[in-house]
C-alpha cells in the first residue's frame, strides 16, 4: 500500500471519530481511534519503523514520515550494501536519479532533507528522500 493510501485512510478514520465525538458518542469514537491507531502501528512496523545498527547511524537524516533517503534506507535494511559501498554519495547518485524520476512518473512527492554529517563534511547540505515503498521496491 502507498504512503498517500495509507495516510488517507489513517486520516478518513480520524475524522469520522472526531465527528463521533462531536456528537457525543464517546464510545464509538474510542472504537475508531483504536482500529486507527493499529492501521497506523501495521503500516509503521512494514515500512519505516526499523532501527538502525548504532555503526550506521552516520547515515541517517531526519525526514518527513514514511520517507527516507537512499543511504538511511539502505543503512536500515541492508548494511551489508553499505559495506560494499567505496564511496556512499558517489555510488547512490544513480539510485536517487532513478527514484527521482519514478516518483515524478508515479506523482509522487520528493523531499529535500538536511544530510547525515558524513555528507556535510564532504559539501553535502541535503539529500533527497523518497517514498519508503519506493525504497523498498526498489532494493527490496
Amino acid at each position: 500500500m502507498l504512503v498517500n493510501e495509507t495516510l488517507r485512510m489513517v486520516l478518513t478514520e480520524g475524522l469520522r471519530a472526531y465527528s463521533d465525538l462531536a456528537q457525543g458518542d464517546s464510545d464509538a469514537c474510542r472504537a475508531k481511534l483504536v482500529l486507527m491507531r493499529r492501521d497506523l502501528e501495521k503500516f509503521l512496523d512494514a515500512s519505516n519503523g526499523k532501527e538502525m545498527d548504532s555503526e550506521y547511524v552516520v547515515f541517517e537524516s531526519v525526514c518527513v514520515p514514511f520517507y527516507d533517503t537512499v543511504v538511511g534506507y539502505l543503512a536500515k535494511y541492508h548494511p551489508d550494501m553499505i559495506d560494499l559501498l567505496s564511496d556512499p554519495i558517489a555510488d547512490t547518485r544513480r539510485d536517487a536519479i532513478l527514484l527521482s524520476r519514478e516518483c515524478k512518473r508515479e506523482g509522487l512527492e520528493v523531499h529535500r532533507v538536511d544530510a547525515p554529517q558524513i555528507f556535510q563534511d564532504e559539501g553535502i547540505a541535503s539529500l533527497n528522500s523518497y517514498p519508503v515503498e519506493l525504497l523498498k521496491r526498489r532494493f527490496g
